[in-house]
């Protein structure tokens, strides 16, 4: 039974500070790449736009380039006119309290 346990978890051949100093920067270097990975999916910056464009929206800030990008991106999926007067209108109901952010969804 000794063998076989031998033979299947053999023991580091490094002295232990380097072993777990190993396993340490391992780990740290898979959590960056997780880390980069989930910044760099299709869609992110998109999304990054779209959730600009309704912050500033909702605090009635500049939204023109924002709303450009969003509308390049959708291209003919939605009116752009339109879809600026709707977050005007957002803008302003939501500085009035008529629209919180947890009910911005089923204002559009």
């Amino acid at each position: 039974m000794a063998s076989l346990l031998s033979s299947r978890f053999s023991l580091p051949e490094l002295p232990p500070k380097d072993h777990f100093r190993q396993i340490y920067y391992e780990t740290i270097e898979n959590t960056t790449n997780c880390i980069a990975n989930r910044f760099d999916q299709s869609g992110y910056k998109i999304y990054c736009n779209l959730e600009q464009l309704l912050i500033k929206a909702s605090n009635q800030s500049d939204f023109e380039d924002e709303l450009k990008i969003v509308c390049d991106f959708y291209k003919d999926d939605f009116n752009s006119d339109n879809l600026k007067a709707q977050l005007v209108t957002f803008g302003v109901e939501f500085q009035q309290k008529k629209v919180t952010s947890t009910g911005a969804t089923s204002f559009f």
